[in-house]
């Protein structure tokens, strides 16, 4: 008589047990597929100009399943940073042709559109003098502002000089000096400047925009955007 075994695992053959296996490894690939689609549909509608900060992307990226491996998991991650940076970078095209507020001490005047900007006023700042130069140096325009309240203080230039006649397209320079205390001091100054085009950085950097007059600036360094 063949002997009884208990073991109810014996009852399954060796095929069954690989379908078995094969059917929880399909259903794990499942758990991270799902997980992925979500974590990328969420990155795709995120806002350019506010994008997921780095905790909230380390906490959802710890929930992610490491049944592949240490280095499944790595390939995954930076799959998902370069999703991540293209579909931003999509994003920020959307502000190609649109005026953007950066720090900077000249930008390019296009022949008709104003140029904006905005100095950062200390306290007990007064007398404040805002000269604007032409790419050979010749200040065509001085703005004069003797009252100031500390603060940010915002200004435009239509591309007038002294005359009232209108400038040539080309790169102008700002030069805000301010009396502080019994000095004359220059001020930081931040400038419009449009946007031409949006580069994506390679080897983790992230992207730029391209800006007319001023050069290359991260969405971090934008302080505001207009039409």
């Amino acid at each position: 008589m063949a002997p009884i075994d208990n073991n109810p695992l014996s009852s399954l053959t060796s095929s069954q047990v690989d379908s078995k296996t094969a059917a929880d490894k399909k259903n794990e690939a499942l758990g991270q597929g799902d997980f992925l689609q979500l974590l990328l549909t969420q990155l795709k509608n995120q806002d350019p100009t506010s994008p997921m900060e780095q905790t909230e992307f380390l906490t959802q990226m710890a929930q992610f399943s490491t049944v592949d491996g240490v280095q499944g998991l790595q390939t995954s991650m930076q799959s998902l940073v370069n999703t991540m940076n293209s579909t931003q970078a999509l994003q920020a095209s959307s502000l190609v042709g649109k005026s953007v507020l950066v720090s900077a001490q000249s930008t390019q005047f296009d022949g008709s559109k104003l140029i904006n900007g905005q100095v950062d006023v200390p306290i007990g700042a007064s007398d404040m003098k805002i000269e604007i130069s032409n790419a050979a140096g010749q200040v065509v325009r001085t703005v004069n502002v003797p009252q100031l309240e500390s603060g940010p203080f915002k200004f435009a230039w239509d591309g007038s000089n002294e005359t009232g006649d209108l400038q040539p397209s080309g790169q102008y320079q700002f030069k805000v000096t301010a009396l502080v205390g019994s000095a004359r001091e220059q001020l930081a100054t931040s400038l419009s400047a449009n946007v031409d085009s949006v580069t994506l950085g390679k080897g983790g950097q992230g992207m730029t925009l391209n800006l007319a007059g001023v050069g290359a600036r991260s969405l971090a360094e934008i302080q505001e955007i207009g039409q």
